[in-house]
């Protein structure tokens, strides 16, 4: 399972930088790889009518919808998790070996410090890669020398990228395959967590406050949805998601207060999924980069609700690797029926007619 983290980090790092040399070789897409991933492209070389806006045309997958990209992605993406789960329900090991360590344990204590161990100057690393290098190349364009608004929407288009990765990575912490795989104890694990997710609460501020600011120029009026305005849906989505965000760090910074600790962990999943649901309907390619959290997420309810105690690691692998093709089948039923609606000639990726 440390490999499958390891493999996980890695793609993550190497994600945007390669995105962006393939940019001639391969549909890649613009500003995160979106178009890429999701088939969209450039109005003004789309060879049909269907799927065709103001500013995407819908372009046919190679493979039950899925673009090349897409392709290259969801494999390099779920593959460790999938193979990491597969290790695990083959690996025979003894019931006192697969206890998590202890709290007293060097490795929880390291984790658990997350100041100036290795873990924080690794993620920290990553972080910065994550930043500046999308940061770079959006600066290098003469949009984002027009004036100090377009600088500060190139810093706030930037700083989802971290943010992205961040919430991709914050729920597997906690989950049990995680758990048993690292031989970890859940405070360790939880130390990692809030790690994440007050530096995930970082960067969407920075996002939200850059956005913020970009539409304020003009008085808001990409969050009215009238005069065939369809993707503005988008920026009201994405604010959305920032309230729902909102909510979700006052309750986790409320955590300790008598009339909430009973109601915490419930109240904190419920908005977690929340924000994740809003925040993939803002940002459409999180439903290929939250695969292996839901995964971990889905092998730890698995845990919790049909077997108890009597888990294992060998159940917890097999209900990992089962996760990740479940929502690898899931995935695969909604890009079929949605290629089949976008080439319908009525279709639109936000069609103008709709509202």
């Amino acid at each position: 399972m440390r490999t499958a983290v390891l493999c996980l980090l890695l793609v993550s790092a190497l994600y945007e930088p390669l995105r962006n040399s393939l940019w001639r070789v391969l549909e890649v897409g613009g500003v995160g790889g979106v178009g890429g991933l999701c088939n969209l492209g450039n109005p003004g070389t789309c060879s049909s009518l269907a799927g065709r806006t103001q500013n995407y045309c819908f372009i046919p997958g190679i493979v039950a919808g899925f673009t090349s990209m897409a392709i290259l992605v969801l494999i390099l993406w779920t593959l460790p998790m999938f193979l990491g789960g597969v290790r695990m329900a083959a690996t025979k090991t003894a019931s006192e070996e697969m206890e998590p360590q202890d709290e007293g344990d060097e490795m929880t204590q390291v984790t658990l410090r997350c100041g100036t161990d290795g873990f924080t100057m690794l993620w920290n690393g990553l972080s910065a890669l994550w930043f500046v290098v999308p940061l770079a190349y959006f600066l290098a364009d003469p949009f984002f020398h027009q004036g100090i608004l377009n600088i500060i929407l190139g810093v706030a288009v930037a700083a989802a990228f971290p943010l992205s990765w961040h919430l991709s990575f914050v729920a597997l912490p906690l989950s049990s395959p995680l758990m048993l795989g690292l031989k970890l104890s859940r405070p360790s694990l939880m130390a990692i967590h809030k790690f994440l997710g007050f530096r995930s609460a970082f960067w969407g501020a920075l996002h939200v406050t850059g956005e913020i600011m970009w539409l304020a120029r003009s008085g808001f009026e990409n969050l009215s949805l009238s005069d065939a305005k369809g993707e503005n849906l988008l920026y009201i989505l994405g604010l959305a998601a920032a309230g729902i965000f909102l909510t979700h760090v006052l309750v986790a910074l409320a955590r300790r207060q008598s009339w909430l600790r009973p109601y915490f962990k419930e109240t904190h999943r419920v908005i977690a999924v929340l924000l994740l649901i809003t925040a993939t309907a803002h940002w459409w390619p999180f439903a290929f980069f939250l695969l292996p959290a839901a995964a971990a997420y889905g092998a730890s309810t698995a845990e919790r609700v049909a077997w108890g105690a009597e888990g294992g690691q060998q159940r917890m692998g097999a209900a990992l690797a089962s996760a990740v093709m479940g929502g690898l089948l899931g995935l695969i039923v909604v890009w079929v029926f949605r290629q089949e609606y976008m080439q319908r000639p009525s279709a639109g990726a936000l069609e103008e007619k709709t509202w």
